[in-house]
């Protein structure tokens, strides 16, 4: 349960922090565009290269550890997810482990 609480944590102030300091000389946007796409060194973003990859590596151990924890995870691809789509989707998987803890009380 806290991996995940961490991993939704940090996408959460990456995306205040993002939002906060946007480099329009590059183009950014204000908001996270496709957090986990693995193409993000290319977006021209580099203050925030190792940050994202740091969090994309957190975000896909979590994956595989609900995975092995027989938590359900949907196929899906990570690549083409909004930050608004990410966020729901680690604050679904945080409730179905909250709800197998729930049950092994």
């Amino acid at each position: 349960m806290q991996k995940c609480n961490d991993v939704l944590l940090a996408w959460k102030v990456f995306a205040e922090d993002y939002g906060r300091h946007p480099n329009k000389e590059t183009g950014q946007s204000t908001t996270v565009p496709n957090p986990m796409d693995v193409a993000w060194p290319t977006y021209g973003f580099k203050e925030w290269h190792y940050r994202v990859g740091f969090l994309q590596g957190k975000t896909y151990a979590l994956l595989t550890d609900l995975v092995r924890a027989g938590i359900q995870i949907e196929q899906f691809d990570c690549t083409r997810l909004t930050m608004a789509e990410l966020l729901h989707r680690l604050e679904k998987y945080q409730m179905a482990v909250a709800s197998r803890l729930a049950t092994r009380e």
